[in-house]
């Protein structure tokens, strides 16, 4: 009998433990848990948006940096010179370009390119045209497939304002 009594106060005093100590410190547990995946989601949030306006700024930058090269220039000229040194390292075929002053206030010319090629040189020659510090801004890409390749069309502008 006193077997029993003394495995009922031990069971008495974990009851009384669980409901003073563990309980209590379980539900601090799940709050503080919950207030972890909420900080870290937001932290996720926050570097997602920084990550989005230093893209934007670098791209402004970038932009505001052509602009200013090729406003200092003959923009048409530098344009076509700046197409054809990266059409002379292409594989291309059939490659018509048009290079013209623009009437439109956010660009001082328009470039279109039409070729025909490989997939892997069409998208790296298009790639190499727009790269980051190019001066060139794409405007539209178009490539369909033909029988003996892809056909590419290319418009492509320098941005900046007229002086």
């Amino acid at each position: 009998m006193r077997a029993r009594l003394a495995a009922l106060a031990l069971l008495l005093v974990a009851v009384v433990v669980y409901a003073a100590v563990a309980r209590p410190l379980r539900q601090q547990q799940s709050l503080a848990a919950d207030e972890y995946r909420r900080l870290r989601d937001e932290r996720r949030t926050q570097q997602s948006r920084l990550a989005a306006l230093e893209r934007r700024e670098s791209r402004d930058q970038s932009l505001a940096a052509a602009a200013d090269a090729w406003s200092r220039r003959d923009v048409v000229r530098e344009a076509r010179l700046a197409v054809l040194r990266t059409l002379d390292q292409a594989s291309l075929r059939d490659v018509r370009l048009g290079v013209s002053r623009t009437n439109t206030p956010a660009a001082l010319a328009s470039v279109k390119l039409t070729a025909q090629g490989d997939f892997g040189d069409v998208v790296h020659t298009s790639g190499q045209l727009v790269r980051p510090g190019s001066g060139f801004v794409l405007e539209s890409v178009r490539m369909s497939p033909r029988a003996e390749g892809v056909n590419l069309s290319l418009e492509v502008v320098v941005p900046g304002a007229r002086p």
